[in-house]
C-alpha cells in the first residue's frame, strides 16, 4: 500500500507540472528508451537523438499450487538509446528483479539481465509505418555472467496507424526463442520460488501485441492501454493458457528540460499450473503491478527568427506645388438647320459629333430640320456628320465660337446601279415578259406596258427574258457605281 501511495502522489505531480512548450520527445521514450507505447514499439521516424530511461516497479505475485504463500517483486530498470539515422536506431537496456517470499525459508531470490534491440522503419507514411525489430537477451547462470547458450533471440514486426492528430494505434507480431533454460544446469533442484523469479523456459513463443494511444485533457498528458502476450506454442496446448498475458494502462507526461514521467498499472491473466512437475519451467509473472519510469530525450530547438533588418525612416516628402486655378472653359452651342435641294427642313436626320478622338451623343432634327448641339467647349473643333435615309452622307467641321445657325445640305442619293428598259414583240407590242437575274438577282415581271427597272449593285449580270409562246432571249450587261443600263428587247415567236 505505501508504494501505491507514492505512485499517485508522483501522478498527480505529473499531472500538475507545467510541460515544455511542443510535443517532448519524452512522451514516446517506452522500454528500452526506444519510441512505444509500453513494450510494444513503435513504427515511427526519428531525428537523430540520444533517450534515457530508468525506472522501478512493484509486482504482487499470488500463491498458487507449490508456492504457499503470495510474494513481492520489486523490479528496476535503466536503458540508453540512440538513432544514428531517423529510419534506424539502437538500445540497450538492463531490468533486474528481487522477489521476497517469506515462507518454508524461501527468502529472497534476485536475477538480472542485459538485453541489446536494433530497430529499422521500413516503411512509413504520415498516417502509417512498417517497421522490423531485432533483439537478444543475455541470461547467465549466475549475476554477472553471461551463458551463450541461453541467448534468446526475438524478431517481431511492427505496425503504426495513426487515426488522428490525438491518437495512435501499435501492433507488434513475432517469434520470442526463449533459451532461457539452458542456463539451469539442474532444473528438478529449483524451488518454486526460483522458478517464478526466474522464469524461464525452453522453446519458441509467438509474441502479439495491440496497443493504444490518445492524448485527453490536458493535452499534454499521453493516456496509453496495451495487451501483450508470449504464447507458449512448443509446450503444448495445455500451456497456452499460462502463456504470460498482461494489460497495461497509463501515462506520461513531459516535464522541464525533456524530462518526462511515466505510471503505469499492469494486470496478468495467465493461468497457474496446478502444480510444479520435475524441470518443468514456467515463466510466471505477477497478478498485479505498479511502475514509475523518468524519462528523457533532447528537446526539438526551434531556429531562432531571421532578424529582418528595419528599413530607414525616410523623410517626408516635400508638399506638392501649389496649384493654380485654370479658369473654367466656356461652354457654347451650335445650332443650324438640316435641308433638301429644294430647302426643305428633312426631319429625324442624325447628327453624329466627334471632338477629337472623343465620340460624342449623337442628336436628331426636329420636324422643321432644326437641331441644337449644347455643351461644347468655346473655340474647339468638332466634326458633324449627317445621315438620313434616302439621302448622301453628309460632313462638316465646325469651330464652336457661338456665330449664326449652321445650313447643312444633303442630296438625295441616286442608286447604286439600275438597269431598265422595255420587251416587246417584232410588231411592237408590249409584253409583260418574266426577267431572271444571274448570278443572286432578283427575278422581276415585266409592267403590262413591257417596262421594268431594277436597282442592283455594281457587277456584272445575265439577263434573261422570257415569256409564253415567244423565245427567251439573254443579254450580259455591266453595271457601275450609279450608273444606268438601258436595255430594249424584242421576243420573237
Amino acid at each position: 500500500m505505501a508504494l501505491g501511495s507514492w505512485v499517485v502522489l508522483l501522478l498527480i505531480f505529473c499531472g500538475s507540472a507545467r510541460a515544455a512548450e511542443g510535443d517532448s520527445p519524452a512522451l514516446w521514450t517506452a522500454e528500452r528508451a526506444l519510441p512505444g507505447f509500453f513494450r510494444v514499439g513503435l513504427a515511427r521516424s526519428q531525428a537523430p537523438e540520444v533517450a534515457l530511461r530508468a525506472g522501478v516497479s512493484y509486482g504482487f505475485i499470488d500463491a498458487f499450487t507449490g508456492l504457499y504463500g503470495p510474494g513481492h517483486r520489486l523490479g528496476g530498470e535503466a536503458a540508453v538509446a540512440y538513432a544514428p539515422v531517423k529510419w534506424g536506431m539502437m538500445a540497450l537496456d538492463f531490468s533486474g528483479r528481487l522477489d521476497l517470499f517469506s515462507w518454508r525459508g524461501e527468502g529472497e531470490n534476485g536475477t538480472g539481465e542485459p538485453r541489446l534491440t536494433l530497430r529499422g522503419l521500413l516503411w512509413e507514411q504520415e498516417r502509417i509505418g512498417l517497421g522490423l525489430q531485432v533483439d537478444a537477451r543475455f541470461i547467465g547462470s549466475a549475476a554477472p555472467s553471461i551463458d551463450f547458450e541461453a541467448t534468446s533471440p526475438a524478431i517481431v514486426g511492427l505496425l503504426r496507424v495513426t487515426p488522428t492528430d490525438k491518437s495512435e494505434l501499435g501492433v507488434e507480431l513475432g517469434v520470442h526463442i526463449d533459451r532461457s533454460g539452458y542456463a539451469i544446469d539442474v532444473p528438478e533442484r529449483l524451488s518454486a520460488a526460483d522458478r517464478v523469479t526466474l522464469s524461464a523456459s525452453a522453446g519458441a513463443q509467438l509474441r502479439f501485441g495491440l496497443a493504444y494511444s490518445q492524448r485527453l485533457p490536458p493535452e499534454k498528458t499521453l493516456w496509453l492501454a496495451e495487451f501483450r502476450t508470449d504464447l507458449l506454442l512448443d509446450q503444448g496446448a495445455a500451456y497456452l493458457g499460462q502463456s504470460p498475458m498482461t494489460l497495461s494502462i497509463g501515462a506520461r507526461h513531459p516535464l522541464r528540460g525533456g524530462l518526462g514521467l511515466e505510471g503505469r498499472l499492469e494486470l496478468g491473466f495467465s493461468a497457474r499450473p496446478s502444480e510444479f512437475t520435475s524441470g518443468e519451467l514456467i515463466p510466471i509473472a505477477p497478478r498485479a503491478g505498479l511502475s514509475v519510469a523518468l524519462l528523457w530525450a533532447p528537446e526539438k530547438k526551434q531556429p531562432p527568427a531571421p532578424k529582418v533588418p528595419q528599413p530607414e525612416e525616410e523623410p517626408p516628402p516635400p508638399p506638392p506645388p501649389a496649384q493654380k486655378e485654370e479658369p473654367k472653359p466656356v461652354l457654347v452651342e451650335i445650332t443650324g438647320r438640316v435641308i433638301d435641294e429644294s430647302g426643305a427642313g428633312i426631319p429625324d436626320a442624325e447628327i453624329r459629333i466627334a471632338l477629337g478622338e472623343e465620340q460624342l451623343p449623337s442628336v436628331w432634327t426636329n420636324e422643321d430640320g432644326s437641331f441644337r448641339i449644347e455643351g461644347i467647349e468655346e473655340n474647339k473643333t468638332v466634326s458633324l456628320e449627317v445621315h438620313s435615309t434616302g439621302f448622301d452622307i453628309a460632313k462638316r467641321t465646325h469651330e464652336a465660337k457661338g456665330e449664326a445657325p449652321l445650313e447643312i445640305l444633303l442630296y438625295e442619293a441616286l442608286p447604286r446601279g439600275l438597269v431598265r428598259g422595255s420587251v416587246r414583240d417584232v410588231l411592237g407590242g408590249p409584253l409583260p415578259a418574266t426577267i431572271q437575274i444571274e448570278p443572286d438577282g432578283p427575278t422581276i415581271e415585266a409592267e403590262p406596258d413591257g417596262s421594268f427597272q431594277v436597282e442592283l449593285a455594281p457587277g456584272t449580270y445575265r439577263i434573261i427574258f422570257d415569256h409564253p409562246g415567244f423565245g427567251r432571249e439573254m443579254r450580259s450587261v455591266t453595271v457601275i457605281e450609279h450608273g444606268v443600263v438601258i436595255l430594249n428587247i424584242g421576243l420573237a415567236r
